[in-house]
């Protein structure tokens, strides 16, 4: 479930121009919160789906989104969804087809890109992409990366690190139900993330000074703190006592997030918080303090209570 936090930006309010904007992945996450914050700005937004009858994308539609049918694999769809766009939002996900899909679906969005030439792609990747992290999805969007770099058109690459809204996801939100947070990290190893809200703030940002950022690769995070510190500031946000448990890697039954969380034990990602705070200052960038403290977590705890009565009713009756 999405976070139920406002955006909230220090943007400057001065003239800019109105861009029409596409927005893939636009009932995710990123691409949901990047359209809102489009609109609230001012652009013309386009969002890509593949169901535009889903309740997420009627939502968006109602709120002054143009919603239109499309999918990686159908490469017309992406040329008439890019068609007299002035910009293009790309973030791919290998998490419902593998990373070998991620790339397929970044390599038709970047040839489609190619043919109808955007003023300006943004691609949505992650933190650490160029480094040897040994996870399987981090090296899908470098390459996804390498094949933009390999283009002519303007671009631009934004990395996040860990979402803070990670948290209120359906796969974390029984477990802190359950009043732990369990991570297989030390209690004591800090872990940078960043909130999706600011991640669409930054992306807009990208968007409307163009030139600035073509060529440009940048890592973003808002804050960093050790697992045992985030239980307490969610125990905090929560009114419930939190206590955070070490899990390990291999447990976690997926061989890829075991790899990952070896590398966050081993590496980590490495972005300059104070630096990127004071370069971009009209981001309102959030600690993870402040974002947990944003959250209605009564409302997001009743609806994951509520999910889990209804699979163990499914469970009872087949």
């Amino acid at each position: 479930m999405a976070s139920v936090m406002p955006l909230s930006y220090r943007m400057p309010a001065e003239p800019r121009p109105r861009l029409d904007v596409l927005v893939t992945g636009a009932t995710g996450n990123q691409g949901g919160a990047l359209a809102r914050v489009l609109l609230e700005r001012g652009h013309n937004v386009r969002g890509l789906t593949r169901d535009p009858g889903q309740d997420a994308a009627k939502r968006l539609s109602g709120l002054g989104v143009q919603m239109v049918k499309g999918d990686y694999e159908d490469g017309r769809s992406l040329e008439s969804a890019m068609t007299d766009m002035d910009a293009v939002f790309l973030v791919c996900t290998p998490h419902e087809m593998g990373p070998d899909a991620e790339m397929r679906h970044g390599r038709q969005a970047i040839e489609v890109a190619k043919d109808v030439r955007p003023d300006h792609l943004v691609y949505s990747s992650v933190a650490g992409a160029d480094r040897a992290t040994g996870v399987p999805w981090f090296r899908s969007k470098a390459k996804i990366e390498r094949m933009l770099r390999n283009t002519n058109l303007r671009w631009s690459v934004v990395r996040p690190t860990f979402f803070m809204d990670n948290f209120t996801s359906f796969w974390w939100l029984p477990v802190l139900r359950q009043d732990r947070l369990e991570m297989a990290l030390p209690p004591d190893r800090p872990l940078q993330q960043v909130a999706v809200a600011d991640i669409a703030a930054f992306t807009t940002l990208v968007l409307e000074r163009g030139p600035h950022f073509y060529g440009e690769t940048i890592e973003i995070a808002g804050d960093e703190e050790p697992g045992a510190q985030t239980a307490r500031i969610l125990s905090d946000a929560t009114g419930r006592t939190i206590e955070y448990a070490q899990t390990e890697p291999e447990a976690l039954g997926s061989k890829a997030e075991a790899a990952m969380y070896r590398w966050l034990r081993e590496e980590g990602f490495r972005v300059n918080i104070p630096s990127l705070i004071n370069d971009f200052p009209e981001v309102d960038w959030h600690s993870i303090e402040q974002w947990a403290g944003g959250q209605d977590w009564q409302h997001l705890l009743a609806y994951a209570a509520e999910g889990e009565r209804r699979a163990e009713s499914r469970r009872w009756e087949g």
